[in-house]
């Protein structure tokens, strides 16, 4: 089974939560890239998911257009 691309839109509480505590043991999605205009959280989440610099964004519309997830 092939796993669903996720873009986390938002690292606020409710996002950070499900970013560092549900979806790392998803089966079904692997996060593709993350939406934040907070730098601090943007390395946070390169550092916890191994994400590149070009994973994260700063407007949903370009990380969209730029990773095509599956779902947000």
């Amino acid at each position: 089974m092939n796993k669903q691309r996720l873009l986390q839109i938002g690292l606020g509480s409710f996002g950070k939560n499900w970013f560092q505590n549900i979806l790392p043991y998803s089966k079904e999605v692997e996060v593709c890239g993350v939406v934040t205009s907070n730098a601090e959280k943007g390395a946070w989440a390169q550092k916890i998911a191994g994400l590149s610099a070009d994973q994260i964004f700063a407007d949903y519309r370009e990380a969209i257009r730029v990773l095509q997830p599956d779902l947000c």
